[in-house]
């Protein structure tokens, strides 16, 4: 009954919030916009997720064979997301690039060569700017002047859904749907596999996290996460080459994943060294492939990348403790930028390496997806940009560590809204206040796990299997 209530409260939440996103109209009424009725609402959604969490931990052997309850996480699941359709973006303009970026492939041109801003200049003079959904579109893009940052195969996915709906958003809202079925199915089938209570799989169905930044936002990363669950799947069945196959199309989706790259390959390598080169080569072998036709633009190609990389600072957390530190050397900003991202870059580095001694003796898939969740956790709490949506990463492998503190900060990162509420009264220094509660918290709940759990990390939960998974069992 509890799950119930719950699944049913957050759901009206979601209503509500879809209901409440017809207030954010493009370009009007910043100042009205009703930010905090929005941060209420996922407050709100957030408290009963949490308390569905908590109730699970204390009763999921009970609920290993209800399967009712599996299917109403799941109806609630479809709910939620089908509740969204309807809804603008809040706060959010990424998914109009993606747009634009499709219909630059479907007509032949290639999106890495011009910035939106220069395309649209020069199809002036040519006179193809004829469409007005196509002018509103571009004006809605972020940092037009900036080149694509996206990876090719992205470049594909925002070609179909151009070429499913031109200049709306309704077919990337049908392929997110479809992306976020194929994630919940293949979800259960890995807690099958680990013999772990399908409940479980509320902590993705149910976030209110991931259902904002997917099914409302409408962020690229949902197939990522696709891939990534596809991945973990594939190791259950010992589909090696397969998996290597579907990490390089998450990095050909977005870059992050290639963390994961050295991952698999030291826990393979010992386990099954043919399947490991050959999955090796299926991995950089696709990265060249889908690469090779854009490659005419030179470094045009990896341009948009390296200005995101090298200049974007957004609600970040431990970077924004390293950059006041740096600050303070007597160096000019332009040093400072580029010290700070050497001495992030450095301590992730560090984080990877011991991640992989610690992995390196294990042999269990359960192990390979704690050293996952670590070194994605890690690269997120490091990075410069500490976007909401760049928190989904980490849920494909959170059933493995399912942290409170984790689960906490996918609530509290909601407070990254508050910079938008803040500049647009006038009082943008306020976030600061905002970033420190918002981390703040995280970081006191995170020391308190580790410690009250004599700091056996990462194996802070012993997950209920059959026997370990292992390669070629």
């Amino acid at each position: 009954m509890t799950l119930i209530v719950l699944g049913a409260f957050i759901l009206l939440t979601q209503i509500g919030i879809s209901w409440l996103s017809h207030s954010f109209v493009f370009g009007a009424g910043h100042a009205e916009r009703p930010i905090l009725s929005f941060l209420m609402l996922e407050g709100l959604a957030f408290i009963a997720y949490f308390a569905t969490f908590e109730w699970l931990r204390r009763n999921s052997k009970e609920t290993h064979s209800k399967s009712f309850l599996s299917l109403w996480i799941f109806v609630i699941a479809i709910l939620c997301r089908v509740a969204y359709l309807p809804s603008n973006p809040i706060q959010e303009t990424d998914p109009y690039r993606y747009l634009w970026d499709g219909e630059t492939l479907l007509r032949g041109e290639n999106p890495y060569a011009l910035s939106p801003k220069e395309a649209f200049q020069t199809g002036e003079e040519r006179g193809e700017i004829s469409s007005p959904d196509m002018g509103a579109v571009f004006e809605r893009i972020n940092h037009p002047g900036i080149k694509t940052i996206y990876p090719p195969f992205a470049q594909i996915l925002f070609a179909l859904s151009q070429w499913i709906t031109p200049w709306k958003l309704w077919g990337w809202k049908a392929m997110i749907l479809v992306a976020e079925l194929g994630i919940l199915s293949l979800t259960v089938a890995i807690l099958k596999r680990f013999d772990i209570s399908k409940e479980w799989s509320l902590l993705y169905a149910w976030s209110p996290l991931v259902l904002k930044e997917f099914s409302n936002s409408l962020h690229l990363d949902v197939f990522v996460i696709l891939f990534l669950t596809g991945m973990i799947y594939c190791l259950t069945r010992d589909w090696l080459v397969s998996a290597y196959g579907l990490l390089s199309l998450a990095a050909l989706t977005k870059w992050f994943p290639v963390v994961l790259f050295p991952l698999l390959i030291a826990w393979t390598l010992p386990k099954q060294r043919r399947q490991t080169f050959l999955g090796v080569g299926l991995f950089l072998v696709l990265l060249v492939l889908f690469y090779l036709p854009f490659s005419g633009v030179g470094v045009s190609l990896f341009e948009g990348l390296g200005i995101f990389a090298t200049s974007w600072r957004v609600n970040d957390g431990l970077f924004s403790l390293i950059h006041g530190s740096v600050s303070m050397l007597p160096v000019n900003n332009e040093w400072t930028h580029a010290m700070s991202r050497i001495i992030a870059g450095g301590i992730f580095s560090t984080a990877i390496v011991l991640v992989l001694h610690w992995l390196k003796r294990k042999e269990d898939l359960l192990s390979f997806c704690q050293a996952s969740l670590v070194v994605l956790t890690f690269l997120f709490l490091l990075a410069p940009t500490g976007n909401p949506w760049y928190l989904t990463w980490i849920f494909p492998f959170l059933f493995f560590i399912p942290l409170r503190s984790l689960i906490l900060l996918s609530g509290l990162i909601f407070l990254y809204y508050l910079d938008f509420y803040f500049t647009y009264q006038g009082k943008p220094h306020f976030f600061d206040l905002s970033r420190l509660v918002e981390y703040g918290i995280f970081y006191f709940f995170l020391g308190w796990e580790l410690w009250t759990k004599n700091q056996q990390f990462p194996l802070l939960f012993r997950l209920r299997t059959k026997e370990p998974l292992l390669l070629g069992r």
